[in-house]
């Protein structure tokens, strides 16, 4: 008869003693351990795993105790029991394995062995990630992979500055962390911006997680199926916490008692993702997850910040980042969802850049009304982007074409290098079709047709893909920001004929129309600031750094 000390992974002073014989196998031990524990481990005995609790895969020394009194999560040094029958004697837990004799210090100091590991369903939720290896897919995220680095070459300063406001969050020893929020009108070139951000040179070159949120389902991105799969997961851990029950008020102040004391799902992915960058060979890139099963467990804050802290010992830590985020929408919740997503991060001490063209995103709740009463760093606003950078085509008949047309006509690459991500790339695009399919091979065409057609076809696909032009209130958003609304102009005066009933006069100048909140939530175009902007919560208000409320600062452009 051997004594063996077990843990159920994911549970907190959760070791308990299962007397078994030696001679039995390893099915056996499954089910012994699951009489032992009937109130906790309510799955079939034959759905459990067990792992040998010897670090370094078997090679190292047994688990303590004190190692797993607060729930211990990560069995990736540990090795699997997977075989039902197996003789307990072939995998090292026969009792000349597991023969220890306590001393009285070794009690009172918790050194006392741990041999074995469970995880259990229900304790512990397996999330599976799978991204496809779809062809047109693979293609754009390479795309989008090489305008990435062709913006780190070209716009260095402008990555370079948020990198510099990352690295400045994390030396700051404030928790929550500020955020940064990076807003702008659709197709402006947010998505193009996400990756861009590598530091390779830099005094602490990071990598960085990118998803995007779900909500824009059908009418996503190409590029954002490239993501699904994390995207899914994501959001699968976040759905198991149930926000729906949890007062909104709670879930808003990042500061609350709800971050620091609720064991989460979230919690337990955010560190399976940490685990998985510590075991990576990473540099200053984006990581992508492709085929990756995490086994999730339910952690409290604590234990974040633990394999945080751990990593940080050794690498730099990497930041996170979810585009598309939006507080408003169909889906019940939105906004609880939309916070809890974004703080649950600053509340790990981790830098989250989030993404969204709604306005709310910066701050779908005044913490100040909920936390510090003082001023202090809620966010940081990035609201211009990097210019266009052409692409050469992967098709040389398409890349030969584009160089015809802009040396034939230059302007075409003016307007082309002068608008702005995914309007230039709907240019470009048309451009080339153009020629290809209604000019032979040496024949001068007119610039008018060309531009008619170019300009029909960018208008065609950055409208139909757009859910907000699906309502009035979104329509008359985005006329708004193609009329630039609501933008301080002077205008110039008028002079109005001269009659035999009045004299010369100028005419009044036309009442400047208001620009509705609604409608800057539905379709958010660009800052007037053109600079990376620091926000503070001061005496309950969002205020720009140093001066003026943010609120004040807030236009439609003209670009």
């Amino acid at each position: 008869m051997v004594t063996l000390f077990c843990a159920v992974v994911g549970v907190a002073g959760s070791t308990f003693p299962v007397d078994i014989n030696e001679n039995k196998w390893v099915g056996h031990l499954k089910k012994a351990i699951k009489e032992e524990n009937a109130s906790t481990i309510t799955c079939d005995a034959k759905n459990l795993q067990l792992f040998l609790a010897k670090k370094k895969k078997g090679a190292g020394v047994w688990l303590t105790e004190n190692d797993v009194k607060d729930g211990v999560t990560d069995t990736s040094d540990l090795k699997l029991l997977g075989v039902a029958g197996a003789p307990l004697s072939l995998v090292g837990l026969s009792e000349k394995d597991v023969k220890f004799v306590p001393t009285l210090e070794d009690v009172e100091s918790m050194n006392t062995p741990v041999h074995v590991l469970v995880v259990a369903p229900g304790i512990i939720t397996t999330v599976e990630v799978r991204e496809r290896k779809d062809e047109m897919l693979m293609a754009e995220l390479a795309y989008y992979q090489r305008l990435g680095q062709e913006i780190q070459i070209k716009c260095h300063s402008c990555c370079g500055a948020i990198l510099d406001k990352i690295d400045t969050i994390y030396e700051e020893g404030s928790h929550p962390k500020p955020f940064i929020c990076v807003e702008g009108s659709s197709g402006m070139g947010k998505s193009q911006l996400a990756f861009s951000l590598g530091g390779e040179g830099r005094k602490y070159p990071r990598p960085w997680f990118y998803w995007p949120l779900l909500s824009a389902g059908e009418e996503m991105q190409r590029v954002y199926w490239n993501f699904s799969s994390i995207a899914t997961a994501f959001e699968s851990v976040v759905k198991k916490d149930e926000l729906e029950k949890l007062p909104k008020a709670e879930i808003l102040n990042s500061a609350s008692s709800f971050y620091t004391t609720q064991k989460l799902w979230t919690y337990g992915f955010i560190i399976e993702l940490l685990r998985y960058y510590s075991r990576a060979d990473v540099g200053a890139q984006m990581i992508r997850v492709e085929n990756e099963t995490f086994e999730v467990a339910k952690c409290g804050l604590k234990d974040v910040i633990d394999a945080r802290t751990k990593i940080n010992n050794r690498k730099v830590l990497p930041f996170f980042i979810l585009d598309e985020m939006t507080p408003s929408g169909e889906i019940p919740n939105m906004m609880k969802l939309a916070a809890f997503q974004r703080n649950v991060f600053r509340a790990c001490g981790l830098v989250v850049i989030v993404m969204g063209t709604d306005a709310k995103i910066s701050n779908l709740v005044s913490q100040s009304q909920h936390s510090r009463t003082g001023s202090h760093w809620w966010m940081t606003v990035v609201s211009s982007f990097p210019t266009y950078q052409s692409i050469p085509f992967n098709d040389p008949a398409k890349e030969e074409s584009w160089q015809k047309v802009i040396k034939l006509h230059p302007v075409v690459k003016d307007i082309a290098d002068n608008s702005r991500g995914l309007f230039s790339r709907y240019f470009v695009d048309a451009v080339v079709q153009f020629a290809l399919e209604e000019v032979a091979e040496n024949e001068i065409f007119a610039l008018a047709d060309m531009l008619d057609a170019a300009f029909k076809a960018v208008y065609v696909k950055a409208q139909d893909a757009k859910g907000f032009m699906n309502t009035e209130s979104g329509r008359h958003a985005q006329l708004m920001a193609l009329s630039y609304t609501n933008a301080s102009v002077e205008l110039p005066d008028y002079t109005i004929s001269a009659t035999s009933c009045d004299d010369d006069r100028s005419e009044p100048p036309l009442k400047k129309s208001k620009v509705g909140v609604q409608s800057m939530h539905v379709h958010f175009a660009n800052l007037v600031d053109e600079e990376i902007t620091d926000v503070v919560v001061s005496g309950g208000r969002l205020k720009k750094s140093g001066w003026n409320p943010l609120d004040a600062n807030l236009s439609f452009s003209s670009h």
